[in-house]
């Protein structure tokens, strides 16, 4: 997820602009935008799904990082990775990028 403000959506470059951004006097604080969407990851998706689970069957790990991407899912209603398989591969490549060292 790029470096964004949570409050008006602006993406950044650097974390240093969004601190300028952020300690703007009260009268020029930014105004909320919850029409705007960032595309990414956030923070804390990204730390769960580098979370090695070992010992985990194919089908407990798809569930899981299935339910990090889409956390407003019911559990129950989890899609099967062999309906739908081209989400299984993409589930998968993402969770090797994550995986691979820096």
């Amino acid at each position: 997820m790029p470096i964004h403000c949570l409050r008006c959506r602006v993406i950044f470059e650097t974390n240093v602009q969004l601190a300028d951004h952020l300690q703007v006097t009260k009268d020029n604080i930014c105004e909320p935008n919850a029409d705007e969407v960032v595309e990414g990851l956030t923070p804390d998706q990204e730390r769960k799904m580098r979370k090695r689970n070992r010992g985990m069957t194919e089908e407990e790990r798809w569930k899981e990082l299935y339910l990090i991407l889409f956390p407003e899912t019911d559990p129950a209603t989890v899609p099967s990775p062999c309906k739908h398989r081209h989400l299984m591969n993409c589930l998968s490549v993402i969770y090797q990028t994550l995986m691979e060292p820096y």
